[in-house]
């Protein structure tokens, strides 16, 4: 089943007929968002090798399709997320000293600590608080909703899709079950954005399920219990980010659509750094 695209790598709208409309401040957000999500990541996870957390997951190579499906969704919307799906949130409104709170396992994080790091939640956001099992959330969600995405990021851990099923992919198994479904390039933030507003009218208006299968590419170790380079090539895996990388792709539109250039970048990426460290630096604090 090929993918459904609506930019290339480089960041050029190849399906233009299809293309989303946005004004420049949504797409400037979604971006934000993005890199934010990258910037948190690369902090949390260096404060778990510090030992100041105990546990965590990054998102990165997964911006696009968790930015691009929040986007796409009414907050209204219940979402029944898996672990590696904190840009939701993020886009819903969720703090950096909510993110870092629980993470951190204090009195002031939405688990009041009893939870592992990064199974988030929120009552306010309707989004439902994660469990470690992956699928779990499968049949809580068939009681609010029929449209379902999953992301396919090529691993189990460290256990590669091609060890653990024939066939292609899970989309294709979708007829089976009598279920709409959709390959897309979850690299690509426009096209997971239009499958995910389709799959979500079909699933309002006509109380059908949809499945959509999202591509990615994990580019972290699953998490910080895991070592990557054990399983795969470091090397090839660096060329591909370079080839692949959704958050460029989508810098690379954005500064041909005339509302990103290289010193709003320089600026944005500071400041990213410096808001997720100072929170840390604050919040990590024992609450008194």
């Amino acid at each position: 089943m090929p993918k459904y695209r609506i930019m290339d790598t480089n960041g050029c709208i190849i399906n233009k007929n299809e293309m989303p409309t946005f004004f420049d401040d949504q797409i400037i957000k979604m971006y934000q968002d993005m890199t934010m999500l990258k910037t948190m990541d690369k902090i949390l996870f260096q404060s778990q090798r510090q030992e100041r957390i105990s546990f965590y997951m990054t998102n990165h190579g997964e911006e696009a399709t968790q930015i691009g499906s929040a986007a796409a969704l009414d907050p209204s919307d219940l979402v029944y997320a898996q672990y590696r799906e904190a840009g939701i949130l993020l886009y819903r409104g969720y703090k950096l000293h909510q993110f870092s709170d629980q993470c951190l396992g204090n009195s002031r994080g939405s688990c009041k600590g009893i939870q592992m790091p990064i199974h988030y939640g929120s009552k306010d956001l309707n989004y439902v608080t994660i469990s470690s099992t992956v699928a779990t959330q499968m049949p809580q969600a068939v009681g609010s909703a029929y449209a379902y995405k999953r992301r396919n990021n090529g691993y189990a851990i460290s256990t590669p899709s091609k060890d653990q099923y024939h066939g292609d992919g899970i989309a294709s198994r979708g007829s089976g079950y009598g279920m709409m479904a959709i390959r897309v390039d979850g690299h690509d933030l426009f096209a997971v954005y239009n499958a995910t507003k389709a799959a979500r009218q079909v699933a309002v208006n006509e109380m059908k399920p949809v499945l959509i299968e999202a591509i990615v590419d994990r580019f972290g170790p699953h998490s910080t219990s895991d070592d990557s380079s054990v399983y795969r090539s470091e090397e090839k895996l660096q060329n591909q980010v370079k080839k692949i990388d959704p958050i460029e792709r989508f810098r690379r539109y954005m500064c041909t659509r005339g509302c990103w250039n290289d010193e709003k970048e320089e600026k944005w990426r500071r400041e990213t750094t410096e808001l997720t460290l100072g929170v840390m630096d604050k919040w990590e604090v024992p609450y008194a």
